[in-house]
């Protein structure tokens, strides 16, 4: 069993600091989760498929308790959730962790420190999917990485904690600074594992809303991966590497309602060894507009220019388009982005950079006064270019994932809520060492919440 480790003290030295004696909001709330995860994956024939267990049926209780603190200067917000699962299959028990914490500091009127982590054991990668939205323009990468699930329901624990520090020098004018430190470990040895690596990530930005009718911003990144090799894994191994992320933009807000922008972003990588180094320019033109107060858009389109180190360099372009629209008992949001990007950081060692496609709808509604239904869809078209295979060979390929899911949720007696739902998705690529499948999901959890006490 490889070493954990949870940050989670480091975080909590600050919690004397942000508890304040006059705070406003000071909250102790706790609840238990209780329910059915039933989750079957199945591969397609000729392709790889990772470990032997497909089929995973578990019942699973989930006690939490969450505490609040907040005023004007200071504030803290922690969670912690444990989860009892018992396999319903006969392959015997787990422990799921899942503890989030952020904290923050007003050190003076202008200066301010942020403090967080999130830490997470588990075999359910959909714990580290980012919040479902729509609205961003993904040409940069994420801090919080999402963990691949093309591996099936693989144990591993993932710690993002991260330090940075705010101030405002001017009215909406901030300059920032930060540091991040990811980490992904396998947590079994089964003969398919994650990749496990250590992340940090230095970071700097700065805006400046020089007129009122005109803002600009720039920022920087120097990220460092150093990756180790799985347990049974020989060759495929992902190399350790340096990531370079600039961007800048100029925003105008001369007409009513509308921001129009210019923006420039830059990510170049680096690999310590024989794996081909990237470097990726894109230049966007942007508009958002807000309609009407229920209604708004957000479009941008431009070039982009991809120069692989011992390629040809190839021309393209990105662009997004984002629609959000509230209506009497529900939301809508449309999304579809078009980037080049690096994705390094998932834990299947492919690496590389990808040309995507990505599509994206969610639409929540209040079917009754204690009853509210929730969809979304997705599709995926991504052409993985240099990315390193498992059988340790440089190569292209092109994957396709759909996901759609319909969840219903009922609130009775004040404290109570149950839910079920359901989720299917299917990856297919054109390459057979890429894990294809099709993964069935159904759940159904009955909830208590409750604030304990206020003060």
């Amino acid at each position: 069993m490889r070493e954990k480790i949870c940050l989670g003290l480091i975080p909590m030295v600050f919690l004397g600091i942000a508890v304040s004696a006059e705070a406003n909001v000071d909250s102790f709330t706790a609840g238990i989760d209780a329910g059915l995860d039933m989750d079957h994956y199945s591969y397609k024939a000729g392709t790889v498929t990772p470990g032997s267990q497909t089929d995973y049926n578990w019942v699973y209780t989930t006690p939490w308790i969450s505490f609040k603190n907040e005023d004007i200067q200071n504030g803290v917000n922690f969670k912690y959730a444990p989860s009892f699962r018992y396999d319903l299959d006969g392959y015997g028990t787990s422990v799921d962790q899942n503890l989030n914490l952020t904290a923050w500091k007003s050190v003076t009127k202008e200066w301010k420190i942020n403090i967080s982590e999130l830490y997470i054991n588990s075999d359910d990668s959909t714990l580290t999917a980012p919040p479902a939205s729509t609205g961003s323009n993904p040409q940069t990468p994420n801090t919080i990485d999402q963990v691949s699930g093309e591996l099936g329901r693989q144990r591993f624990w993932t710690d993002n904690a991260s330090i940075s520090t705010d101030y405002t020098f001017h009215p909406d004018s901030v300059a920032s600074l930060g540091y991040t430190y990811s980490t992904l470990r396998n947590d079994s040895l089964s003969s398919t594992e994650y990749q496990d690596y250590d992340k940090h990530d230095i970071s700097a930005s700065v805006s400046y809303h020089f007129l009122p009718e005109w803002k600009a911003i720039a920022g920087g990144e120097y990220i460092r991966g150093l990756f180790s090799t799985p347990t049974f894994e020989t060759v495929g191994t992902q190399s350790d590497l340096s990531e370079y992320v600039g961007n800048m933009s100029l925003e105008s807000y001369i007409y009513s309602n509308n921001v129009l922008s210019l923006s420039y972003g830059y990510i170049g990588t680096r690999y310590d060894s024989d794996m081909n180094n990237s470097d990726i320019h894109n230049l966007t033109a942007g508009w958002k507009r807000n309609i009407t107060e229920h209604l708004n858009f957000d479009v941008g389109a431009g070039p982009s220019y991809i120069k692989p180190e011992d390629e040809d360099a190839q021309w393209g372009y990105n662009a997004h388009a984002n629609l959000n629209y509230l209506i009497e008992h529900g939301k809508l949001g449309l999304s579809v982005v078009k980037s080049f990007s690096e994705q390094n950081f998932t834990g299947t060692s492919t690496g590389g950079y990808v040309d995507a496609w990505t599509g994206m709808g969610n639409f929540d509604y209040q079917l009754y006064k204690n009853l509210s239904s929730s969809l979304f869809a997705s599709i995926a078209d991504q052409d993985h270019q240099d990315a390193l295979l498992s059988n340790g060979v440089i190569g292209n390929y092109n994957e396709k994932i759909y996901s759609t899911g319909i969840s219903l949720k009922y609130n009775f007696w004040r404290w109570y809520t149950a839910t079920v739902g359901y989720t299917f998705s299917h990856e297919t690529a054109d390459n057979i060492l890429i894990p294809q499948y099709n993964d069935n999901r159904v759940y159904l959890t009955l909830s208590a919440e409750k604030e304990i006490f206020r003060w």
